[in-house]
């Protein structure tokens, strides 16, 4: 935006960076470009004020790069996450680094290296599910790559390491039996199940984006509903179904004094379990082994054996790279038999196999 100060990311989620000249604690004239996230920071104005006071408080010599071996990891956690503040993922990194690395936090980020990280993870490999260790090892790589933004560490031991792929893709996919079913099923329903179902059909998201849900967006009128992003933040608009918006004008009639489209009636905020309700449903519907996210592997396999190209399917989704759904190629078996069956070989085998036509000529 401006010489020393920048902006990374789009929309709600875009964080302002100040960068200047800092000099480091060894006694020497020598100085380094810090680089300095400002969560809190929200318009182009504060920006430059906070740049100006960093460089003030370097001029006269009250503020100085810290000393990296004195950075301890349990110093330096609740820092990082403030910096994610703002992101629903930060939740989920205060659980996996206070769970699996409290061990560490007296230690300084410098001395922890990538052979103990290693260590951890096939240790965490043998006694929990491979997508859970990365899980872990991804929130400390997230930490150490804020650490080195911030000038307080010179290296990620996190980085490149061979984690195992969990190889954990579902492949349910409804039927027309079984998603007749359920609709039926929804239909005789008078709770959150009903609308719930809708949504996740209809729109493909995630399950803690539809609980997480706010009316204000919610268009009923352009028939347009904004997530935000679980995992990212950032928002997404995707356009629903008319049966979609008919089931949430039903479902806003009834709870028109809530912020939430899922309220939690036993305390403020939204909805956070649903498992017996959707167990209840599947019941009614007389379906088996269905779960929430499956409905998000439904919802990307009818797009794709509609034709629809996978940079749409992505935008509607919110995968950041097409690569991410190969894991929702489902619907494309038949496309591969098809190919398959068209090789010129294939073909020719077909005709020798055809039966002779019997001779009825005298």
């Amino acid at each position: 935006v401006e010489q020393n100060i920048y902006r990374r990311g789009t929309g709600a989620t875009a964080t302002w960076w100040i960068q200047y000249r800092i000099k480091l604690n060894d006694g020497s004239s020598t100085t380094r470009t810090k680089q300095e996230r400002l969560p809190h920071c929200r318009k182009l104005s504060e920006a430059r004020k906070a740049l100006a006071v960093r460089i003030a408080e370097v001029f006269v010599g009250q503020f100085s790069q810290r000393e990296t071996k004195d950075v301890t990891l349990g110093e330096f956690v609740p820092l990082f996450l403030e910096t994610r503040a703002d992101m629903p993922v930060q939740r989920f990194y205060r659980q996996q680094l206070r769970d699996r690395f409290s061990q560490w936090f007296h230690r300084p980020l410098s001395d922890i290296g990538r052979d103990e990280v290693l260590r951890i993870y096939h240790a965490r490999c043998r006694e929990a599910a491979l997508s859970t260790a990365r899980a872990e090892i991804a929130a400390l790589r997230a930490l150490y790559n804020e650490a080195l933004a911030q000038g307080v560490c010179d290296k990620n031991p996190c980085l490149k390491l061979r984690l195992r792929e969990p190889h954990n893709a579902r492949d349910r996919v409804l039927t027309a039996a079984e998603a007749e079913a359920m609709f039926k099923a929804a239909a005789g329903r008078t709770d959150f199940v009903r609308p719930l179902f809708f949504i996740l059909y209809f729109t493909g998201c995630r399950l803690s984006e539809a609980l997480t849900l706010q009316w204000d967006c919610v268009s009923l009128d352009e028939k347009l509903i904004r997530f935000r992003d679980a995992k990212s933040g950032a928002q997404r608009i995707v356009p629903t179904e008319a049966r979609c918006v008919d089931e949430l004008a039903v479902w806003k009639s009834r709870k028109k004094h809530d912020v939430w489209v899922f309220p939690n009636p036993k305390k403020l905020g939204p909805l956070v379990k649903v498992s017996k309700s959707w167990m209840s449903l599947l019941e009614d519907a007389g379906v088996t082994a269905v779960n929430r996210h499956d409905l998000r592997h439904n919802f990307v396999s009818q797009l794709q054996r509609a034709g629809i190209n996978d940079t749409v399917i992505a935008d509607l989704t919110g995968h950041r790279t097409l690569s991410q759904l190969k894991r929702y190629s489902h619907s494309r078996d038949e496309a591969r038999r098809e190919a398959v069956a068209r090789l010129p070989l294939a073909q020719s085998q077909r005709s020798r196999k055809q039966p002779r036509k019997q001779n009825t000529g005298h």
